[in-house]
């Protein structure tokens, strides 16, 4: 038996596997992972044979958060004042995080176990200083991923009810969040631990002895119970209970910062996180999507492509996310949850988990949120739909935020924009282009967006007729260089009065008047000799800037081929003046002595005048 993309050990020693050792230390037993070549006495392809019918109820989600000193619990079934459950008042010093029925956090020098139902007090231990990464259990043991101060080496600590430490699991490499299996067919629970990255080992609670282990070819990085049913990779996931079904990827795409998919808890600003909720076997006629989120920026993706689909702002910082039947849960710090759409990202429930009070300008209302997955909303009426914002709609309200913290997820936002086909995107990308509050970075992404554009014409020349009041600003004009670049690229004459009228308005910066001129060259004919000439008589004497003297140039060459004598006149009248800047003289005689010359006559063409007289036969000049 073989499930796709992972390798199986045989009953020889294998190179490049890992045996489990037990160790005592600091009087408990230790169960260290580290290199060997030891064989596990059970193959994973039994062990998914024995507990591959292994099931969770699908119960109702819960949403915990951490507002100051106060953990409150919430469940995510119910709706209006029904929804919040309990509350606790205690000294927290970690966040909490939530398992199937527990919810667990740090308090000074311990760790403490609530019932997530009802917030009852279930045990206390000492933390040792560690650090709480995730919690997992199933009704008997509750299973913590521990890690050092500052990153440091990772541990994994079965507690039962007592509570007394059950398993101790230590590696010196990469230790994912793990699964408990409540399987009645044990003395106990089996745990499925991911680690070393390639790795998932299955190990008995009560014995401590590894049940069997995989090797995988794709990163694995958690275990996680999805409706009921068991997955484990990170992307891709492969189904617990199926050896034959194809692993549940997603599509490579570029996304803003780093992204994680796994069981960590950060939410930094420079992080996307993926919120999946991968299924066992395809469903053809259903419409499959995945979350990202990003600061305060939350995006719905298409699975089969990667295509966006719906974006969004929040009011706060996401903090927490889950994929639900329902849709997609969210939290952020100003303490609202919205469970989302999937297809649309239209709010179709929303709570509010923390009433709001009067804070410091920046404090969130919130520290933490931890959500576990289940039904959600169920007995409550959905929120009324409103008309569907189309995904453009969508982009230019996320744009037009002006927040320093949302320029990554900005600049991917105006990437998507760009790609999108539809004539509306150049609009947006104009207004986006035009905005002066804008992040400067942003700013020269989008204009350099807006020049590959290759419709959208109406809109791009109703931006160059305007010289003033452009989007809702006085002294705002229209981005002429990305705008002439595109015009040009489309061979799109009408461009050439507007542009012309604009380079002679003193506020373009000279790169912008350089690229507007250079887009000149192939659009410009003999009705813009007025505008262009005045131009080139006002900037020839100090273009002393190498942007300016190769606008300046640009028109010059212009005026020699659409300006008659009079054109021929005024430029080698400027090439002889020695108040024009050496470099545009240069530039003009050169223009000069290529249109002086006779155009070069193609091969076996008659040159003018006839075919030159042949000598008679016999006489010799």
């Amino acid at each position: 038996m073989q499930w796709p993309g992972v390798l199986w050990p045989g009953r020889g020693a294998v190179a490049g596997l890992t045996a489990l050792w037990l160790a005592c230390a600091s009087q408990r037993e230790v169960t260290r992972l580290v290199a060997g070549t030891r064989e596990p006495t059970t193959h994973m392809s039994a062990l998914q044979a024995r507990l591959g019918g292994t099931k969770v109820s699908d119960a109702p989600a819960w949403v915990v958060v951490q507002s100051g000193n106060d953990i409150i619990g919430v469940r995510l079934d119910r709706a209006g004042g029904r929804a919040q459950t309990w509350r606790r008042t205690l000294r927290v010093t970690e966040p909490p995080v939530i398992g199937a029925s527990v919810v667990v956090f740090g308090s000074g020098p311990s760790f403490v176990a609530l019932e997530a139902q009802s917030g009852a007090p279930l045990w206390s231990v000492p933390a040792h200083g560690a650090v709480l990464l995730a919690a997992t259990d199933d009704g008997t043991f509750t299973a913590l991923t521990l890690s050092a101060p500052h990153g440091g080496q990772r541990s994994l600590v079965v507690y039962d009810k007592e509570p007394r430490e059950r398993l101790r699991i230590e590696v010196e490499t990469e230790l994912g969040a793990p699964a408990l299996l409540g399987a009645p067919a044990l003395l106990g629970g089996a745990l499925l631990v991911p680690w070393g990255r390639y790795f998932l080992s299955a190990v008995d609670v009560v014995s401590r002895e590894e049940l069997g282990r995989a090797h995988t070819l794709t990163p694995v990085t958690h275990a996680l119970w999805v409706g009921g049913e068991l997955f484990w990779g990170g992307p891709p996931w492969l189904a617990f209970a199926n050896a034959d079904n194809t692993p549940y990827a997603l599509p490579r795409r570029p996304l803003p910062g780093r992204v994680e998919a796994g069981p960590e808890r950060s939410v930094g600003a420079d992080v996307t996180r993926l919120y999946v909720r991968p299924r066992a076997r395809p469903e053809p006629q259903r419409d499959d999507f995945y979350m990202g989120t990003h600061g305060r920026i939350a995006f719905g993706l298409d699975r089969e492509r990667g295509a966006l689909r719906w974006v969004i702002a929040l009011p706060g910082r996401v903090l927490a996310g889950a994929a639900l039947a329902e849709g997609f849960a969210v939290c952020d710090d100003t303490g609202g949850l919205r469970l989302l759409g999937a297809a649309d990202g239209q709010t179709q429930a929303q709570l509010q988990l923390v009433p709001p009070r009067r804070l410091a300008p920046g404090q969130p209302l919130i520290e933490a949120c931890a959500i576990a997955g289940g039904r959600a909303f169920s007995g409550s009426a959905p929120e009324p739909r409103q008309p569907g914002v189309s995904l453009l709609e969508q982009l230019s309200q996320v744009l037009s935020l002006s927040d320093p913290e949302l320029s990554d997820a900005q600049r991917f936002l105006a990437r998507e924009l760009a790609a999108r086909p539809e004539a509306e995107a150049t609009r947006v990308l104009i207004d986006l282009v035009s905005r002066r509050s804008m992040d400067h970075i942003l700013q020269a992404e989008a204009e350099d967006l807006l020049a590959t554009r290759r419709n959208g014409q109406d809109y791009m020349l109703q931006a160059l007729s305007r010289t003033g009041a452009f989007g809702g600003d006085p002294t705002a004009l229209p981005p002429i260089a990305p705008l002439g670049e595109a015009l040009a690229a489309l061979g799109e004459a009408r461009a050439a009065p507007f542009l012309a009228q604009q380079i002679n308005h003193p506020a373009y910066a000279p790169e912008a008047v350089a690229r507007a001129a250079a887009a000149l060259e192939s659009l410009a004919s003999s009705a813009e000799y007025g505008e262009l000439s005045v131009f080139f008589s006002l900037h020839r004497t100090h273009a002393d800037e190498p942007e300016r003297a190769a606008a300046v140039s640009s028109i010059g060459r212009i005026l020699l081929r659409v300006g008659g004598e009079p054109g021929r006149t005024l430029v080698t009248f400027a090439a002889r003046d020695p108040l024009t800047t050496p470099d545009v003289r240069a530039e003009l005689t050169r223009a000069l002595e290529v249109g002086a010359k006779p155009p070069e006559a193609p091969p076996g063409a008659t040159p003018p005048g006839g075919p030159p007289a042949v000598p008679a036969p016999g006489k010799v000049r």
